[in-house]
């Protein structure tokens, strides 16, 4: 329902507090203006006498309350228009029936009343109008709702006992739910009492009634379900399974009994956790069907078992079999758990075993795929502060084909990867900070037979900087530099050759450790090849695989830039992207150092996928794209925004 209806329907709402002398009144009218009435009567009251005028917080950036949400990373209020902003229109004050003016802090949150001596009886009354904001924090509407907490003046360093809320409120109007020890309802009125311990002025109104539903799940926790008129229904048998999961979920265990389920967004609601529709499903499932597609025409048919979903589980499961028409099978098993840790700088233990066998290439003329196995132990340890350290050892085995003059020989390549990684995440306000930087020493046997080995150095530092509630502007830093390379002056930078080289443009055949998904690999031809990753480089275009363009076998630099212009939602953005950097190659008999950029357009779509258009280009990447006659379409490249549990560095 809209604003405008909503208001039409909220016609008044008045509000009666009796406490230790203590009366409140008020009408919330047209255009979300609150007319109210406050008197305090107080005994024995010292000089000076503060009261807390909490909603001119919300009069712009600069206030208190803007200080505090923003240190708690709420940057809504810091973002505010105009119109969405809110504070007292008009204060009047009497004490004792006489008019004073008091004394006001530069953002007028809070009024102070002096006294030349201590008044034994001391009454004060405050006539104000209130513009309600929009729901920034827990003042304001938003979508048909009305959130009332601390509407109105406060005196500070005060204490009353159990205390009674009189509303009364017209038909079209309800109170969904208020932060109160007991709500007494008839013919309109309302009756709230509060604990001291409670905020005696937290309520939630609605200009719709609601269906309230009480619940208990299978752990005997009761809840409170909150269903508008309208919404779709839900059975009581999903409604039980969704509750076992509110049960076992760490998030909705935080929130309080009540749960509201309506699908229109909703910035925040006090002692309310949003649901809707969408996540009320049925009984989460260990095992459900999947689907892959590797390339070259290969669907793949599989199933996902995982025991994640079941409560007390110290180790964590993962099996992911897939079956294909051309009598493929590749499958990927995880197997780690999380331990908590107390009394030590180290906050959590991840130790975790990966096995996977996928396919990498396919030969349509010859008839045959190669596939590589990926075993991975490792241990995560987390540190307070938000620092992270991995030990990762990977062994591969890759299947290869070698041509000679008898025809095709298959023989298998094993390479070992040991590797150590370090990062360090500082969250702002504004900003998020992140530094990450790994060690790899890899063993590798050639397609020629030669033993060899590198030892690389790896290190990046990502800002991401608020420009709005949902738009971010990103710099990155990227550097790499083989400390050891028993190929450093080699002219080949494939992967079959000489491996590990560093890549601007990070695809899936120079994935060495095959740390990613990419659907395609090596020497595919086709529009997966357009697959990129944010790795290496950071660059976004997707030349010719055969290409040596922006890899290095010794050193390479790279700075990354993205900015937010479109944002319709948190998860779908559209942006301007750039990218320049350089990188050390070997040609010939000498070095020679080369330059990249790459500039174009981007648009990230449910933080699932990214599309990429490179528009601005370096002459040696359109050089490549008309080498290998790639036209507008075939410039176009993605990036899958995967997040898997135990698949290494993802």
């Amino acid at each position: 329902m809209s604003r405008n209806f909503f208001l039409l329907l909220l016609l008044c709402v008045k509000l009666t507090l009796y406490g230790q002398h203590h009366e409140i009144s008020a009408k919330l009218l047209p255009q979300n203006i609150i007319e109210g009435k406050v008197v305090y009567r107080l005994f024995g009251t010292s000089s000076p006498l503060k009261l807390k005028l909490t909603a001119n917080g919300y009069a712009n950036a600069n206030t208190m309350l803007a200080d505090s949400l923003l240190n708690d990373c709420n940057t809504g209020l810091h973002f505010s228009k105009e119109n969405e902003r809110g504070k007292y229109e008009m204060l009047e004050w009497k004490i004792n029936g006489e008019v004073v003016t008091p004394e006001y802090n530069e953002t007028k949150e809070i009024a102070t009343f002096s006294f030349t001596k201590a008044i034994n009886e001391l009454t004060l009354e405050c006539n104000y109008l209130l513009k309600l904001p929009a729901l920034f924090n827990d003042l304001g509407y938003s979508n048909g709702y009305t959130m009332l907490t601390h509407w109105f003046p406060e005196v500070l360093n005060t204490h009353s006992d159990l205390t009674e809320v009189s509303i009364t409120l017209p038909d079209s109007i309800a109170v969904f739910t208020t932060v109160a020890h007991k709500t007494m309802k008839g013919d309109g009125h309302y009756t709230i009492a509060y604990q001291d311990t409670m905020p005696i002025n937290s309520i939630l109104i609605s200009s719709l009634h609601a269906d309230t539903i009480q619940v208990e799940s299978k752990s005997g926790k009761e809840y409170t379900m909150i269903l508008k008129p309208g919404a779709r229904q839900i059975s009581e048998s999903k409604l039980s399974e969704f509750l076992r999961v509110v049960d076992l979920n760490a998030k909705y265990q935080q929130g309080k009994t009540n749960y509201l389920i309506d699908d229109k967004p909703i910035k925040k609601l006090h002692g309310i956790t949003m649901m809707p529709h969408s996540l009320i499903k049925r009984k989460p499932r260990s095992i459900y069907p999947v689907y892959r597609y590797t390339d070259k025409g290969n669907h793949m048919v599989g199933l996902y078992y995982s025991n994640m979903f079941k409560a007390g589980q110290k180790v964590h499961v993962i099996l992911n079999p897939h079956f294909s028409f051309k009598n493929d099978f590749t499958w990927r098993l995880a197997v780690g758990g999380n331990y908590i840790t107390k009394k030590s700088k180290i906050t959590l233990i991840t130790p975790s075993l990966t096995y996977s066998k996928f396919h990498y290439f396919t030969n349509e003329k010859d008839n045959y795929t190669l596939a590589y196995h990926r075993i991975s132990p490792s241990l995560r340890l987390k540190f307070k502060g938000r620092k992270w350290l991995n030990f990762n050892y990977v062994h591969i085995l890759e299947r290869n084909a070698l041509y000679t003059a008898e025809g095709i020989e298959f023989n298998t390549l094993p390479s070992s990867l040991y590797r150590l990684a370090f990062q360090q995440e500082s969250r702002k306000p504004l900003s998020n900070l992140v530094w990450w930087t790994e060690l790899d020493h890899l063993r590798y046997k050639t397609v020629l037979g030669e033993e060899k080995m590198f030892t690389k150095f790896t290190t990046s530092i990502k800002n991401s900087w608020k420009i709005s509630t949902k738009k971010n502007f990103q710099l990155r830093l990227f550097a790499a530099y083989f400390l050891q390379n028993d190929g450093r002056e080699s002219s080949n930078f494939s992967d079959f050759i000489t491996k590990g080289s560093i890549a601007l443009i990070h695809q899936g055949q120079n994935d060495y450790a095959y740390d990613e998904l990419f659907v395609a690999r090596k020497n595919q031809d086709g529009i997966f090849d357009n697959q990129v990753s944010s790795k290496g480089g950071g660059f976004k275009n997707a030349p010719a695989n055969t290409s040596s363009l922006g890899e290095s076998n010794d050193f390479a630099y790279a700075i990354n830039c993205t900015w937010d212009f479109f944002a319709p939602a948190h998860d779908t953005r559209a942006f301007v992207f750039g990218d320049w950097g350089g990188y050390r190659q070997w040609q010939g008999d000498a070095w020679k150092m080369k330059n990249l950029y790459s500039a174009g357009l981007g648009f990230t779509l449910k933080d699932k996928i990214t599309f990429y258009l490179p528009l601005i280009n370096h002459a040696d990447i359109n050089q490549n794209y008309r080498d290998n006659d790639l036209g507008f379409l075939k410039r176009w490249s993605f990036q899958f925004l995967f997040k898997d549990y135990y698949s290494g560095r993802n």
